[in-house]
């Protein structure tokens, strides 16, 4: 298999970067060195504009990196535009059609790269081997760092041309690094970020957990013709690109692979003065990230800078699944807004209330899977617009059952049990099912894994207490 280590860069910012940090960890002696002398195909490639490119071919780390492997610099031609970032991510995505057409002509794997990335020792040995193992696309989600402060903490590590960090070092300087884009982004901190596409959870000093919805492909192999991306290749590059799910891997531990990106101490982050909370959070998956983005963030990152224990590690995995969970739990009430539809303006204010408080969630025991939703009608659920959240909370389980009931499944049984615990009576009469003599009216929708029945009224339910609830 052959590899092309493509990328593209323009503006001093970027090239410094790029020749301060980014080339010389590839000189790592586990990287590219490693790579050609195991007898692996690859070319290194520089998209670049023509100032930039006489920068690039003078510099000490360049020619080094001439040395080792096979390189070709491509001059850009087209004129840049604004400069802001939806101008950058466009020329971005021109580049990235042009290297994907190239990979698809020569039966060649992409590894992508990016100016701003710091590669650890052995991380492109990784990305190798996986590909020789058949796996088609490798994702990561790496830690954003301050550049000024990385320039500084890499010194210790640099051995004449190249970068020479293990990927615990790298994670542990990534860690004491971190820009504030990414310390928004952990659960627990004062403030929170807008944009919570990745969340992380602490760890160790040096170490944390992350769960991503948007990670980003670091091997791209036989992607179908035509297939590019429209935003980023982070974005729904990769659902359309890979759309079945199995020929996507995860990294799951840093040991296995590290890369981090740096950024200016005055890069923009979009932070706002309230906490990461699942309300917060679930408002944005249910209108940012699909279901594919909401698989992702199914599987947990270990970012190793440390010797925290496995017990930590596993605790932390347990309790950033609870949230993942009731994260699956608020998309089932976001369900039935919207398949109640704008006629149901009592339940959209009941759920409404559900979905905004920050525990509600956690503790509701909905399992995974199918479930029926027994629906009142509005007039029945107006005299709960009072309820207090438990006491609301109750009653929302108590019209679920888990699993699918089809309405010949329902004829079959006399008794059902709620997700609140309590067994319901069954009864069948002139074609008519009635649940705690309740009329149960025809299937009203089938959304995914969420079935509804319209009930005439609410189920005449015991009172909740604290003992019941």
């Amino acid at each position: 298999m052959r590899f092309l280590l493509a990328k593209c860069v323009w503006g001093t910012a970027y090239v410094d970067s790029m020749l301060m940090l980014n080339l010389p960890s590839l000189l790592a002696p586990g990287n590219l060195p490693a790579l050609v002398s195991g007898g692996i195909a690859i070319e290194h490639a520089i998209y670049t504009t023509a100032s930039d490119a006489a920068v690039i071919q003078a510099h000490p780390v360049y020619r080094a990196l001439q040395t080792i492997v096979p390189c070709r610099i491509e001059i850009l031609t087209d004129r840049a535009g604004p400069g802001d970032y939806s101008d950058t991510i466009g020329r971005m995505n021109v580049v990235h059609a042009r290297i994907l057409k190239e990979c698809a002509e020569t039966g060649t794997a992409w590894l992508f790269d990016q100016p701003d990335h710091v590669w650890g020792n052995r991380a492109l040995s990784h990305l190798v081997e996986r590909a020789g193992a058949g796996v088609r696309c490798v994702m990561f989600a790496g830690i954003r760092t301050v550049r000024e402060d990385m320039l500084s903490a890499v010194t210790p590590w640099r051995r004449d041309v190249a970068l020479d960090i293990p990927h615990r070092v790298l994670i542990g300087l990534g860690s004491d690094t971190m820009h504030v884009h990414d310390m928004v982004r952990f659960w627990g901190m004062p403030v929170a970020t807008t944009w919570p596409h990745h969340v992380s959870w602490k760890v160790g000093a040096r170490s944390f957990l992350r769960r991503s919805f948007h990670p980003q492909p670091f091997l791209i192999a036989s992607v179908p013709d035509g297939v590019a991306p429209s935003r980023s290749v982070d974005q729904d590059f990769v659902d359309r690109a890979y759309p079945n799910p199995d020929d996507v891997e995860f990294v799951r531990d840093t040991d296995d692979f590290a890369v981090i990106e740096v950024s200016p101490r005055l890069h923009v982050s979009s932070h706002n003065h309230h906490p990461l909370t699942l309300p917060l959070l679930a408002a944005w998956m249910g209108v940012n990230a699909n279901t594919r983005m909401q698989d992702y963030f199914t599987h947990a990152i270990r970012f190793r800078g440390d010797e925290s224990s496995e017990r930590r590690w596993r605790r932390m995995e347990a309790f950033s699944k609870r949230i993942t969970d009731a994260l699956d739990r608020y998309q089932i009430f976001r369900h039935v807004i919207e398949t109640a539809g704008d006629g149901a303006p009592v339940l959209a204010t009941l759920l409404g209330r559900l979905l905004r408080d920050p525990s509600t969630c956690r503790h509701l025991t909905i399992p995974a899977g199918p479930i029926t939703l027994l629906l009142p009608e509005e007039d029945a659920l107006r005299e709960r617009l009072d309820d207090e959240i438990a006491s609301l909370s109750a009653f929302a389980t108590e019209h679920l059952l888990a699993g699918d009931w089809p309405l010949a499944k329902l004829r079959q049984h006399r008794r059902v049990t709620t997700l609140g615990g309590r067994s319901l009576s069954v009864t069948h009469w002139n074609n008519r099912t009635r649940i705690e003599g309740v009329a149960v009216g025809p299937q009203d929708s089938l959304l995914g894994s969420l079935r509804i029945y319209r009930l005439a009224e609410a189920l005449p339910l015991r009172p909740y207490t604290a003992s019941t609830g």
